[in-house]
C-alpha cells in the first residue's frame, strides 16, 4: 500500500502496481494546491501509466505515486546534467 510520508493514510491511486518516487532536496510546489497532489492521467489506454500523483514538497521530500498496468514494469531512470533532470521510463 502506499503512504504518503508522515501520515497513516493510503494514497488513493489506480493501477496494478504502484511505484513511490522519493527524490530529496527538491521543489515541487508547481501547480499544486497546498497539500493536495497533481494528478496526471495518460488520454492513451495502450499506456504503461495509469496514473501519476505528484504531492508537494514537505520537508525538502517530494513524493510521486506511478500506477502502472502491469503487475511487472520496466523501469529506467535517466539523468540530464544541462537541464538537471531526471526521467523514468516505464514500459509493460
Amino acid at each position: 500500500m502506499p503512504f504518503l510520508r508522515g501520515t497513516n493514510g493510503t494514497v488513493p491511486i489506480s493501477g496494478t502496481r504502484i511505484l513511490q518516487i522519493d527524490l530529496t532536496s527538491v521543489d515541487s510546489t508547481h501547480g499544486a494546491s497546498p497539500g493536495q497532489p497533481m494528478r496526471l492521467t495518460p488520454d492513451d489506454d495502450a499506456s504503461a501509466v495509469v496514473q501519476v500523483l505528484s504531492y508537494p514538497s514537505s520537508d525538502t521530500v517530494t513524493h510521486s505515486f506511478v500506477g502502472t498496468r502491469s503487475s511487472t514494469p520496466e523501469v529506467t531512470v535517466g539523468t540530464f546534467l544541462d537541464n538537471r533532470a531526471i526521467t523514468f521510463t516505464i514500459t509493460h
